[in-house]
């Protein structure tokens, strides 16, 4: 018994060890592939760094690419972004409206009124009347009745007329009557037209301004939407990639370690494994990489069969996401904001089934 107990183990490790011989190249490869999974992955984000150098990132990247730009909405936000205005234009639009509310009409306004006034304008001609005192006839001693009315009149009307331009002489040395009078009558046009030209001219610069206000805020609603939507088109491509890795990063994990396991010495692989394994390796024996490609290509024919508002779904979208997407609804083009508002629809439809690729 003893020796037929030796003599079976003796012949077990002869079969094992040809297997271990013989799949030492092939597990050093699924393990250098097993690493490749998780060369490019940044440890401070969790995400694939922006150029992959490895096989699977490269992959990967190329993949989430793929879906980012196949997707309609996409497309529409990118045509939407074709003309932007600098920062350096933004900055001097605001700079304007605040100039523009409280400082240029007032001042446009004082300009006007100040040149108008200031410039002279030649007099009007005011015809002047020479009054000049009747002549009495002293060579008749003996006036008729009608130089005596005469007479009589002109006394009266001295008599009267003394008091009263002694009052209007008096009354214009004290207050300057005349000088007002004629300051007056010669820029009479000019205080007419001056305060009427004011407020035309504040009127006028109003409405200009305020057009262009309206110009400042609608430039500055675009900036918003394009900050919306660079959100959007970040937090996209993220989502996608977080898709696109919780599913094919599972499955090929899952596949080295079958492969792995089926190629170590454990005695707990039955025979079918056994022979699954033997013929995967006489097939993809010579070219080793051709089987890493064929599995990739697996993987990325399953993945873009899903629509792409359930990869969207898969990726976990955020808060920030659904708000951005919620303001580029309201504000933005119709085309634009019909297309969003259809993604939105397909977002809220529930998932049964979840995604899972195997092998």
């Amino acid at each position: 018994m003893p020796r037929m107990r030796s003599r079976s183990q003796s012949q077990q490790s002869q079969q094992s060890q040809p297997v271990t011989t013989e799949y030492t190249n092939f597990r050093s490869k699924v393990n250098e592939w097993f690493q490749d999974v998780y060369a490019d992955v940044d440890g401070s984000t969790g995400y694939l760094v922006k150029q992959p150098k490895g096989f699977y990132g490269s992959k990967v990247r190329s993949l989430v690419r793929y879906i980012y730009h196949q997707s309609s909405e996409v497309k529409a936000i990118q045509a939407n972004q074709q003309i932007k205005a600098s920062s350096m234009c933004l900055y001097l639009f605001h700079i304007f409206k605040y100039l523009s509310e409280y400082i240029l009409p007032a001042l446009f306004s004082f300009l006007s009124a100040y040149l108008y006034y200031t410039t002279d304008i030649p007099p009007s001609y005011i015809p002047t009347y020479n009054y000049t005192e009747p002549v009495l006839n002293t060579t008749n001693w003996f006036p008729t009745v009608a130089e005596a009315g005469s007479l009589l009149g002109d006394l009266v009307h001295t008599t009267l007329s003394v008091p009263v331009t002694f009052f209007a002489s008096t009354l214009d040395r004290t207050l300057h009557l005349k000088e007002s009078l004629d300051v007056v009558q010669s820029n009479s046009q000019k205080l007419f037209y001056t305060p009427m030209i004011a407020i035309g001219v504040y009127i006028g610069s109003f409405v200009l301004l305020k057009c262009f206000l309206n110009m400042q805020h609608l430039l500055s609603t675009q900036l918003a939407l394009w900050a919306y939507q660079g959100l959007f088109l970040k937090e996209t491509e993220e989502a996608i990639e977080r898709a696109v890795t919780s599913i094919v990063r599972p499955y090929l994990v899952s596949y080295y370690e079958q492969l792995l396991f089926q190629s170590s010495e454990s005695q707990q692989i039955d025979p079918a494994s056994r022979n699954a394994l033997k013929s995967l390796y006489l097939t993809y024996n010579n070219d080793m990489e051709l089987l890493r490609e064929t599995l990739h290509e697996r993987a990325d024919e399953y993945i873009r069969s899903i629509p792409f508002a359930e990869m969207l779904v898969l990726g976990r979208l955020s808060k920030q996401y659904m708000a951005a997407l919620y303001a580029l609804i309201r504000d933005s083009s119709e085309h634009l904001s019909s297309t969003l508002f259809e993604l939105n629809q397909q977002l809220l439809q529930p998932i049964v089934t979840k995604r899972q690729l195997t092998y």
